[in-house]
């Protein structure tokens, strides 16, 4: 499945909620290719109990990333330097 979570993951996340501190990462390695030979990436969000990954091809527009950590990632500024 390409995207960010199937129905079934989904329903065990609102019906049982995982335990533990959610983490997520983007594995380094290719998990599949397309038919056009491009890469495709694998995001993993991890709790204690549970795991999800989800396929991505190298020029998906999906940001996988929770909205939270989106907005904050957006709103971090660069450091100013030139003082």
């Amino acid at each position: 499945m390409l995207g960010l979570v199937c129905c079934e993951c989904k329903h065990r996340l609102y019906a049982d909620p995982p335990q533990g501190s959610p983490r997520g990462c983007w594995e380094s390695q290719p998990a599949a290719y397309s038919l056009d030979r491009r890469p495709c990436f694998v995001y993993t969000l991890m709790w204690d109990d549970f795991r999800i990954r989800s396929l991505h091809p190298a020029d998906s527009a999906e940001d996988a990333r929770s909205p939270l950590n989106r907005n904050d990632a957006q709103s971090t500024r660069p450091l100013d330097e030139s003082w």
